[in-house]
């Protein structure tokens, strides 16, 4: 599968340039620059977009370096969820793979509630937002309450 050399994307086999970056694509890439000793490992693919936001920014709170790829990314702020990938260095497999499981994992109802009071996402962005925002952090977006 072709890459990008510049954002480190992959891309299936027959696109030849990247949607993002407008360069060329490689058949295999360079040690990356920012982690030379990572090698990366896919930790979970297709999970749907909210699963995906959730995982990543889980991912984000532990510290954890991720590539999140897939067809449709980058191109709008979704996540596709038939082709999204995300991948961890093999070093943060095990606490990654313990992070997906915390977040796919069932909860009861009870929790669910807690969960839903406690959370809030800005349906422009998809950022978590305090609760008692009245404007988006990240976007700016305003909030009816």
């Amino acid at each position: 599968m072709p890459f990008c050399p510049q954002c480190r994307a992959e891309y299936v086999n027959g696109i030849a340039v990247c949607p993002d970056c407008e360069v060329a694509l490689v058949a295999h890439l360079d040690e990356d620059p920012e982690h030379p000793d990572y090698e990366y490992e896919t930790l979970t693919e297709a999970q749907g977009e909210i699963n995906t936001r959730l995982i990543v920014a889980e991912l984000d709170v532990a510290g954890i370096p991720y590539v999140l790829s897939g067809d449709a990314l980058g191109a709008v702020q979704m996540y596709a969820p038939h082709d999204s990938k995300i991948s961890v260095p093999k070093r943060f497999m095990t606490q990654a793979q313990e992070i997906v499981a915390s977040v796919l994992a069932p909860q009861s109802e009870e929790e669910l509630e807690e969960q839903a009071a406690e959370e809030f996402f800005c349906d422009s962005c998809g950022a978590a937002v305090p609760p008692d925002a009245d404007v988006c952090p990240e976007c700016g977006e305003p909030f009816e309450n």
